[in-house]
């Protein structure tokens, strides 16, 4: 499930924004696109919601990526992971925290 969540909330992304983010463009891409972004620019809103995106990153990186990714995925907690799941859905809804 931790493998999912990135991807979903990029091609969320995509389709919100089609002309900010290219289908190359990673969540960490997308994060600092969304921290640069010019304020007279719609992506520049997403910026009350960056945190609460980075948590996310941050959280699924740590456990799908790297040398140590497999023995961070043997230690995701079902209360973290469905917090972090739970996250993304809310973020991809628009909904703020």
């Amino acid at each position: 499930m931790v493998k999912v969540v990135r991807p979903f909330l990029e091609l969320n992304l995509r389709y919100r924004f089609p002309e900010e983010f290219g289908p190359d463009a990673s969540l960490g891409q997308m994060i600092g696109q969304i921290r640069t972004a010019d304020v007279s620019k719609p992506l520049s809103n997403m910026n009350v919601l960056r945190p609460k995106l980075e948590e996310i990153n941050e959280y699924c990186t740590t456990h799908s990526h790297g040398d140590n990714a497999l023995v961070n995925a043997e230690k995701i907690l079902d209360s973290d992971l469905k917090t972090v799941v739970l996250d993304a859905i809310e973020f991809a809804r628009g909904l703020p925290h």
